[in-house]
This record gives structure tokens, sequence and C-alpha cells, in this order.
């Protein structure tokens, strides 16, 4: 398949996309230049930083939208197949043998560890799978380079946009085997484990569930510190600001 230039400059606009982002202003241009509301801020933090509304909200020529939704259908299986295989024997014994009936509390504090334990694999791969996309900044700084000579700059477009190829064929297969591996483990897990089947669904959601809500915390958080911060003219809180971010 040939890159195709053409197509990449009729997806964005490029005297746009060359503008300096205000997320990477340093703390006096923030003062002096971002006019941002709270509402606004937090906003595109959230645009940014939640699974789901980045994945079907967000257009992004680097990411096409059916590789953002193949890459949160791994997830989402990443979450089920972490889940179960930090079940333990003993747990499972444990659960098998109990004539307690299970509550809330008792189903999310037998749960902790395994949340953690979930969401610390998913967030390392999650990590790994991000490494398979060209970084925006490296596309920027090419077209900063050679925006005034054409010729080099549709060669180093046409070299980036092999390289965006090869990784998402790389990547499809990854999310093959990922898929394919977790479904025939899970599928193990349960005929092995029926009783617990319900606990394992559970839990698995919840974790789901944790994690998209996390962003809106953090970005809050993040949101908060940075305004206190430009209200109080303090540059310490700003770094901390970037720091949640």
């Amino acid at each position: 398949m040939k890159p195709d230039f053409s197509l990449i400059q009729n997806n964005i606009d490029i005297k746009e996309y060359l503008e300096p982002s205000p997320n990477n202003y340093e703390y006096d241009d923030v003062i002096d230049e971002d006019k941002r509301t709270f509402c606004q801020y937090y906003c595109e933090k959230i645009k940014d930083n939640q699974m789901i509304i980045n994945t079907f909200f967000i257009t992004d020529f680097i990411k096409p939208k059916p590789i953002k939704i193949a890459s949160l259908i791994v997830k989402i299986d990443i979450y089920f197949l972490t889940n179960c295989l930090f079940y333990s024997d003993s747990y499972i014994s444990q659960k098998f043998n109990s004539t307690e009936k299970e509550t809330i509390f008792s189903f999310y504090s037998s749960s902790v560890q395994r949340f953690i334990y979930s969401t610390l694999v998913s967030n390392i791969i999650d990590y790994i799978i991000n490494f398979f996309f060209v970084d925006g900044t490296k596309i920027k700084k090419i077209l900063l380079k050679y925006k005034k000579e054409p010729i080099y700059l549709r060669y180093e477009i046409t070299r980036i946009s092999k390289s965006i190829l090869k990784y998402i064929k790389i990547l499809t297969n990854i999310n093959y085997f990922i898929i394919i591996f977790s479904w025939y483990y899970l599928s193990c897990f349960n005929n092995v484990y029926p009783n617990i089947n319900r606990e394992c669904i559970l839990s698995s959601l919840s974790i789901i569930i944790v994690m998209q809500i996390i962003p809106f915390i953090f970005a809050f958080l993040e949101t908060l510190i940075r305004f206190i911060s430009i209200k109080c003219e303090s540059e310490k809180l700003f770094k901390i600001s970037l720091f949640l971010s």
C-alpha cells in the first residue's frame, strides 16, 4: 500500500496543526497567553485522557478510529484476562467452601489486591501498545523543518506513513494474539471454576468502570491545582499540576 501524502494533507489543517499547544506552554506563557476557562481546560483533558471518549469522539489522523477501537477492545480484554490471572488457588478454594452470604463490602474488600495488580499490568501493557503509534511531536518537528521544502517534506511524510503502516500491521497481529490467548484462557478458567464466573465478570467490570472514572478525578485535580497556581501566582503549584497530567 503506497502512503498518500495528499490524504494526510486533506485530513488536517497544517497551519492549525503546527500552532503551539497551550498545554506545552511554560508557566510565564500560561499566565500571559492561556485564556481558557476552567471548564474548557477540564473538558480538553477529559477528551485526551478518558479512553472511551478519546476513542469515539476525538479525530486523530495518526491514530485512525478503527485502530483506536481495536485497541480499546484489546484493553478491555486485557482487564478481564489479568483479573482472572490473579485469582489464587487458595482464594478459589476458600470461596468454594464458604457458606457465608457475600455482601458488596466483602466482595470489594476481597478484590482490592486483584484490582491493584490488574490495573498495574493493564497500564504497563497499555503503555507498550502506545509505542506502536508514531509520536505526533515528531511529525510536527518534520513539518516545521521542511515546510518550505515540499520535496523533502513529501519524502519525510511518505517515510513516516510507511512506518505507521508497519506498526499498525505489527499491532494488529499482537491484538489477534492477545484476543485469542485471553479468550482461550478465560474459557478454560470458566470451565474449571464455574462457581466463580459471576464474581470474575463483576470484578472485571468493576476494574473497567474504575479505570474510566479515574481520568475524570485526575483531570479535575490537575485543572484545580493549575488554576489555583495561576490565581496565586505559584509556579510550584503549577509544576505539581504538570506532574498530575
